[in-house]
């Protein structure tokens, strides 16, 4: 008769960081954060001896940028035609990451 012995053994050698592709940056227009999810492979992070890799890193994204508008100005004429203006700034504060504007949206007539 053959007797079996079984001994129960664990090893991490094999295991390995496991990431996802990086999300969309969490802002639209500026800096922001961009995540994915980083996990060791045998579901224990206590088992991959390499340093974890990042699960977050700086993004930047103009995409969503929109130009933001003061209230219009009182009529430059108490009598007749006259014009109110606005200033208008982009939220970076790069004039470049916000579309281009038509002159109309910052004067009309009054």
């Amino acid at each position: 008769e053959t007797l079996h012995a079984w001994e129960i053994c664990r090893s991490t050698n094999g295991c390995s960081w496991q990431t996802s592709d990086w999300a969309a940056c969490n802002n639209t227009c500026g800096t922001g954060t961009a995540t994915r999810s980083v996990h060791c492979s045998s579901g224990w992070d206590a088992d991959c001896l390499a340093e974890r890799p990042d699960d977050k890193q700086p993004c930047e994204d103009t995409g969503g940028c929109g130009w933001v508008f003061s209230k219009w100005s009182t009529c430059n004429t108490t009598c007749g035609d006259g014009e109110q203006t606005r200033t208008y700034s982009c939220p970076t504060g790069n004039p470049a990451d916000c579309p281009s504007i038509s002159p109309t949206a910052v004067a009309q007539p009054c």
